[in-house]
């Protein structure tokens, strides 16, 4: 799926040892994910320490979930763009997701790019502008549109993404845990 892609070192949550008292997600393994706050029912914002920065994201039911990623390429692949930083109390907001790897800006400075597809993790979808890319139409009940040519939109304030995190290494199912009191 991400062929070349360098993600951050094991994110610095799995190697630290919680502080007593805090409410953390594990995976099956009891590995950390990371901390926890705002819990609702099935889903909660969920922090990563990565390098020293902060990261949230949302976990619901077992699936991480992130705003959508831009591409400057019909079907997904090219150059991968976010929308803008979402940042409040020192902590950065994952800008986007695909299929379980989270992303972060890369880069300071908003870009103006002609944007040919978008993949949303809330439809594991990727679609084309002007009309939707299938790579299943068995399953999504929608037509193969391969020799469909897109028209480009023009996004004013986009940032370069990177991957950071490929939650795909821990193993489902996720549990909350408390950690134990000193």
């Amino acid at each position: 799926m991400l062929p070349g892609a360098s993600f951050a070192k094991k994110p610095v949550s799995q190697e630290k040892i919680p502080e007593p008292g805090q409410i953390v997600f594990v995976d099956n393994d009891g590995v950390m994910i990371g901390g926890v706050q705002n819990i609702w029912g099935s889903e909660g914002r969920i922090y990563f320490d990565v390098d020293g920065k902060f990261h949230a994201a949302y976990l619901e039911d077992g699936t991480f979930y992130a705003q959508e990623l831009y591409y400057d390429q019909a079907g997904c692949v090219g150059n991968v763009y976010t929308g803008g930083p979402d940042i409040g109390l020192g902590i950065e907001f994952i800008t986007g997701g695909r299929e379980g790897v989270l992303y972060a800006l890369g880069g300071d400075t908003p870009q103006t790019v002609e944007v040919l597809s978008l993949w949303s993790d809330y439809g594991y979808s990727c679609y084309r502008f002007g009309n939707v890319y299938c790579d299943s139409p068995e399953r999504f009940n929608c037509l193969n549109v391969l020799d469909f040519q897109p028209e480009p939109e023009v996004f004013e304030a986009v940032y370069p993404a990177v991957p950071i995190i490929d939650t795909n290494i821990y193993t489902k199912p996720f549990r909350l845990k408390l950690t134990p009191p000193n």
